[in-house]
């Protein structure tokens, strides 16, 4: 039986939805009413509280319906909501993608570590949402559908205020209980990787969501994830969420402290050069953490380094590694302080890569500046790197390619270094 309640007077609006066969008309509760600080235009700040019967002019509610009109029905809607559901005809149930999923679990012990800490029942609750949240993403309102579907027992056909609930009854207590079980489990001694992504978000109410660098382009703001991973595994091990206005390099030595914190022996991380900084490194060699990481083309080390191997070339017979098609040299140095080893490698598909990117790009913005030849406008910044160019006011004269910064950038192409303060790795363990 589908519930049916009286349209609210005032502060509503409708709008046409025709996504599928049939237009249904969907109502909105105004929640606030502003006027954009940028277009100056009014908007309006709404949520969806269900759709328009059309026999009858009343209207079909949603959970939000009733946490702004009648929260007191609001458990009375959910459970005729369940059994609407259940009496639905599912004539095929859908159980493959459940069953690999519980399976893997197994296999890597992630049921039995939900187990420990929060019991079965509630251990495959978690699970259950889990894939339903790979199979459909975040809206839990689908999850009773859903999981009678795949006909899951009564017991975990929740609701959406049963999911919420669940979910903030998980203590940081709980988590790090996890994290540290989890951690146990499948850290094989060996190297961890670091990194960070983003996840944009429209979320205006969350503390963590703030602009910053965007990895994607996006302009909105977002929050950080920092991730830890097992070499060997590939598994995820660690995260951390932290402000989106933090930049990477300046939160990795709380994320790592957190980790140690999960009483960990020793950490060996591999991170990309955008964590290198010299307090970062010093941090980790302070607290016993083994480092490799990519050594900036901009370090004092490393131009020296790249000097020295231009002035002595690489001996083909000694120092490539037919397996990784690379030239590779051992150094130990100093480097903030910290006595390290320093693989100097020289790729040379690598340098044909960039090499013919670079001609691309030269070959582009001499097209670009040929266009705009005699014709008034400033030429842009980036069009001026390769070629020298003469303008009388904001008319293009001349240019010619700077065919000295081209070689110079040319000569350094294919070359890297990876550093590490470990000196007993050796350089095919650094390369792998």
């Amino acid at each position: 039986m589908t519930v049916l309640v009286d349209l609210p007077e005032k502060g509503i609006t409708t709008k046409n939805d025709r996504r599928g066969e049939k237009a249904v008309k969907r109502v909105f509760k105004v929640i606030k009413s502003y006027r954009d600080p940028i277009t100056k235009k009014p908007k309006v700040k709404e949520t969806l509280i269900g759709k328009l019967d059309d026999e009858t002019g009343k209207l079909i509610p949603n959970e939000n319906y009733y946490k702004y009109y009648d929260s007191n029905n609001s458990s009375n809607y959910e459970s005729q909501l369940v059994t609407e559901l259940r009496t639905g005809d599912f004539q095929c149930l859908n159980v493959g993608f459940i069953g690999a999923c519980f399976k893997l679990a197994k296999n890597y012990k992630l049921l039995q570590t939900l187990q420990q800490i929060f019991g079965k029942e509630l251990a495959e609750g978690f699970l259950y949402l889990a894939i339903y949240t790979l199979e459909n993403g975040s809206v839990m309102s689908y999850y009773p559908r859903w999981a009678l579907s795949r006909g899951l027992d009564d017991k975990f056909t929740y609701s959406s205020r049963e999911i919420s609930r669940i979910l903030q009854s998980i203590s940081k207590e709980d988590k790090l209980d996890f994290l540290n079980s989890w951690f146990k489990i499948h850290h094989s001694d060996k190297y961890l990787a670091y990194n960070v992504t983003s996840i944009s978000s429209y979320n205006q109410q969350m503390y963590d969501i703030a602009r910053g660098y965007n990895r994607d382009g996006e302009d909105l703001p977002q929050i950080n994830l920092g991730v830890i991973y097992d070499q060997d595994s590939r598994l995820p091990l660690y995260y951390d969420i932290y402000r989106g206005n933090i930049p990477d390099k300046a939160y990795l030595e709380t994320t790592i402290s957190l980790a140690l914190s999960l009483n960990i022996n020793k950490l060996n991380l591999v991170m990309d050069q955008g964590f290198y900084t010299k307090d970062n490194i010093k941090y980790l060699h302070s607290k016993g953490t083994n480092f490799l990481t990519l050594l900036p083309k901009n370090n004092k080390l490393y131009k020296e380094l790249l000097n020295d191997v231009k002035a002595n070339p690489y001996d083909f017979i000694k120092e490539y590694d037919i397996k990784y098609k690379i030239f590779a040299r051992s150094y130990i140095k100093v480097n903030e302080g910290i006595k390290s080893k320093v693989i100097m490698s020289y790729s040379q598909a690598e340098h044909t890569y960039l090499a013919e990117s670079l001609l691309d790009k030269v070959e582009r913005n001499n097209v670009d500046l040929n266009l705009i030849s005699n014709k008034r406008g400033l030429v842009v910044k980036k069009l001026m790197k390769y070629h020298e160019v003469k303008q009388e006011g904001d008319v293009l004269i001349s240019y010619k390619e700077y065919k000295y910064k081209i070689h110079e950038e040319y000569s350094k192409m294919g070359y890297f270094a990876l550093i590490t303060n470990d000196l007993d790795l050796e350089p095919l363990e650094i390369l792998s």
